[in-house]
């Protein structure tokens, strides 16, 4: 697998409840993955064959979003200045979820009670651990890690984003080895955001508006000469 087949890959979805996510396709010279976050799309020479997308309302969905530049803009932003604004968040410590498995002492475990009325008398799966013989409780315990805070959103000119898509866009650069990226298309505030990464392209869909503004951190762009 080449750096943009890894990247394509990074970028599918995980649920089948939408199974055309979940692998890359092509459509006509290009190759796209989505997540539902990220689209990104990938000059078909470039990578290994995969299967065309036969939807025709889907294709032509994805095409005119690449084609939306209606307010065209060549501002280079530097990979090291999106990492630099992932540092300003603060660090916390990391939670993990234990999961702590006993056997249910209402039904001892056998997963079925009785049920008795007058002579009477029915099995039925135990209401209180609803039939498994199990107990499950779950609690956070601490590690000795420090990971970054939640809840923090970067800004860049006029759109915002979730603080973990910038970390997910640093990936995508150093999975391609790129230290620089190209904002060419930004319209509106809660309007789709267009990179070039090299040869490729990625939109990503930023949040609408943010009410904490301390949890902004911006990042300051600069046209390309």
């Amino acid at each position: 697998m080449n750096k943009f087949e890894h990247a394509l890959h990074n970028l599918t979805a995980i649920s089948e409840y939408k199974s055309w996510q979940m692998t890359p396709f092509t459509i006509e010279n290009n190759v796209y993955s989505t997540n539902g976050y990220f689209l990104l799309k990938v000059p078909k020479k470039k990578v290994i064959y995969y299967e065309e997308c036969e939807n025709k309302k889907r294709k032509r969905k994805i095409i005119e979003y690449f084609e939306l530049k209606t307010q065209k803009v060549y501002e280079e932003i530097k990979v090291s200045e999106l990492k630099d604004a992932i540092n300003k968040i603060p660090l916390v410590d990391e939670s993990v979820d234990h999961r702590e498995v006993n056997s249910c002492s209402k039904c001892e475990a056998s997963g079925w009670v009785e049920w008795e009325y007058e002579e009477y008398i029915k099995e039925m799966d135990c209401p209180v651990c609803e039939g498994t013989g199990k107990m499950v409780k779950t609690r956070k315990e601490k590690t000795e890690n420090k990971v970054i805070a939640e809840g923090y959103y970067i800004s860049l000119n006029k759109s915002i984003f979730r603080s973990e898509i910038i970390e997910t866009l640093i990936n995508i650069t150093e999975i391609l080895k790129i230290n620089h990226i190209d904002l060419i298309s930004q319209t509106l505030p809660n309007k789709e955001i267009i990179f070039k990464i090299g040869v490729c392209e990625l939109i990503i869909m930023p949040v609408i508006g943010v009410d904490e503004e301390k949890y902004l951190i911006d990042i300051k762009t600069k046209e390309k000469k």
